[in-house]
């Protein structure tokens, strides 16, 4: 329930509430590893939007440990990792990992086609594929 009201405040903005929330509850003793890089993503990104220095570093440790685990999550560490990256080559490269994990994902689901179509159509995923061919100037405002 927290890393729920951890998102909804990045949602909705909030990154302030967001970023006190998540940095607490990556604290806490006895949290599912899962559920502890969920809220290393959103700390990250909240970070990233508060103008800190330690927003790599969330984002980063989040990457490592999804992973550790081969964590589904693996598409959205390293798209959060390049959108808050300053340089060109490195975002490029989480961009194109970003890209791998989703299409491995898709592959995954051929048995279902509407939830690959779904999955592939989605206006955030196509970005991310977008900018896995090339860095363009959306990505700063995105």
């Amino acid at each position: 329930l927290q890393l729920t009201h951890i998102a909804g405040s990045v949602i909705l903005e909030d990154f302030a509430q967001a970023r006190d929330q998540a940095l607490s509850f990556v604290q806490l003793d006895g949290v599912n590893p899962i559920i502890r890089t969920r809220a290393y993503l959103w700390l990250g990104l909240a970070s990233h939007h508060l103008g800190t220095s330690d927003a790599i570093t969330h984002l980063q440790r989040a990457l490592d440990a999804t992973e550790s685990y081969r964590g589904c999550d693996r598409w959205l560490s390293h798209a959060l990792l390049a959108k808050c990256l300053d340089n060109t080559d490195e975002k490029l490269h989480h961009y194109q990992q970003s890209a791998h994990y989703i299409n491995e994902r898709a592959t995954s689901l051929k048995d279902f086609t509407e939830i690959q179509d779904g999955w592939l159509n989605n206006q955030y995923i196509q970005r991310i594929l977008q900018r896995a061919s090339g860095i363009n100037e959306q990505d700063k405002s995105s």
